[in-house]
């Protein structure tokens, strides 16, 4: 044998050869698929931030609106108290200008009764 090797050696030679070949394509179509999932997750991942990002956008745009509502409520409480306040002090002035009378309430508190505007 010119090569200095047996025929046995040769054959295991090219065996493993085949074997690391096969390997290769192994690991080569393994890569293929793992760059494929690795995409797929890349694009599932930037649709989750932009959800992400328009969740954020409405969670803003919500808590704007529950501020602008909560100072509504506030002005309107504000208003209605002064509508109260105002019609009391209404009251007061009509009964204190002889147009009413003083009455006990059924629950026990002091009232003011007013006669009718036309003078009765």
């Amino acid at each position: 044998m010119p090569s200095g090797k047996s025929c046995e050696e040769e054959e295991d030679v090219n065996s493993l050869l085949k074997k690391i070949l096969s390997e290769m394509k192994c690991i080569r179509a393994n890569n293929k698929e793992f760059k494929q999932e690795m995409q797929a997750l890349q694009k599932e991942n930037n649709t989750l931030k932009k959800e992400v990002e328009e969740t954020k956008e409405k969670l803003t745009q919500l808590e704007m609106r529950m501020e602008y509502y909560e100072k509504e409520i506030k002005k309107n409480n504000v208003l209605r108290n002064e509508g109260k306040r105002w019609r009391r002090e209404e009251r007061l002035q009509e009964f204190y200008s002889g147009r009413g009378k003083w009455r006990w309430s059924a629950d026990g508190k002091l009232k003011t009764e007013l006669f009718p505007k036309n003078g009765q």
